[in-house]
């Protein structure tokens, strides 16, 4: 892949590869990616007037700038996944909410969650959750389920038939994404602008790792700098210190190394509990002990430094990072 076109192309031909599959899904909630990147007018069946193309365009344009500039390499991979986008009605998702609480009674400590706080926290990319699809082929109703994304890990949710070897059976695993489209805007309480980004955030990271080395998920932290620097710059003003740091987290790579002091001075914002929840998730990603060993060790920043020589030392490292072929991927845990 090695511009937006070719993107563009890539999708083109697996949406031709997997007719049936897309013939399977609710037709009037789902979106591919291709069509939300050249088709305006397709964004009306995701329930979600808040996306903005515009910033949609910038974003893939950017995407595939990065990518056409770091050329090719042979530790690249070639395989592609098939990417689609469903709405996520607000009342599918309560009802699947309150049938967990029947289920499961308490959450998991590591979660973090408890039952005050509102059903798209499932959502957020700090913990999102990857299930399978509902419905039939045969009705051609098949959605993501609620509080979840879909990712097929086997060739069954892929696939009408049985393939004829296991090598067949192995080309159509891994081969799909899909996402649903909660209403980002209200439920972070960010503009348009933000919502969309938040949005874009996720599947350009996850695109990236269609097409980079793999990396141990504990040192995805390269990945994510990485990814947020092939989004482009685009200036924006925030409506206040929230929306700056939601903002910032999800578009600028350099939060990694300075959003510390943000996110402390945010403990003192009055927030929902959504807002909160969300917050005590990147406290646990971007500040305190943990995080500043792991950025001396993947990055050679030392927590000390001043804010200027931290950037300029993570700029230093991406740009050795996108001209190795991503050595630096390799690191052990």
């Amino acid at each position: 892949m090695q511009s937006l076109a070719d993107l563009l192309n890539i999708q083109e031909s697996l949406e031709k590869k997997y007719k049936e599959f897309l013939a399977s899904l609710d037709q009037e909630r789902t979106v591919t990616l291709r069509e939300l990147i050249t088709d305006p007018d397709s964004l009306k069946r995701l329930g979600a007037p808040w996306l903005r193309h515009d910033i949609i365009i910038d974003r893939f344009a950017a995407f595939g700038e990065f990518f056409e500039r770091i050329g090719n390499h042979p530790r690249f991979r070639k395989k592609q996944w098939l990417i689609f986008f469903q709405a996520s009605p607000e009342e599918e998702d309560f009802l699947q909410y309150e049938e967990l609480k029947q289920k499961i009674g308490e959450w998991p400590r590591w979660t973090g969650l408890t039952w005050d706080i509102p059903a798209p926290a499932q959502y957020l990319h700090t913990n999102p959750v990857w299930l399978s699809l509902t419905g039939t082929w045969e009705e051609q109703n098949r959605r993501i389920s609620p509080l979840a994304h879909f990712a097929n890990w086997n060739y069954i949710d892929v696939l009408a038939s049985e393939p004829q070897t296991i090598e067949e059976a192995e080309e159509h695993r891994r081969t799909v994404l899909g996402y649903r489209v909660p209403d980002w805007p209200r439920h972070l309480g960010v503009s348009d602008v933000v919502g969309t980004d938040y949005l874009l955030r996720q599947v350009i990271h996850d695109l990236g790792h269609q097409r980079l080395p793999v990396l141990n998920p504990d040192i995805d932290s390269l990945h994510n700098a990485v990814m947020l620097s092939a989004m482009g710059v685009k200036e924006n003003r925030h409506a206040g210190l929230w929306e700056t740091i939601v903002h910032r987290e999800c578009t600028d790579p350099y939060f990694y190394v300075d959003g510390e002091d943000l996110i402390r001075e945010a403990l003192l914002l009055a927030l929902t509990p959504l807002q909160e929840y969300y917050l005590k998730r990147l406290l646990r990603w971007y500040a305190g002990k943990k995080h500043h060993e792991k950025m001396a060790w993947l990055w050679n920043i030392e927590a000390s430094w001043k804010s200027s020589w931290k950037r300029e030392q993570m700029r230093i490292v991406l740009e050795e990072m996108c001209g190795d072929g991503f050595m630096r991927y390799n690191l052990k845990t």
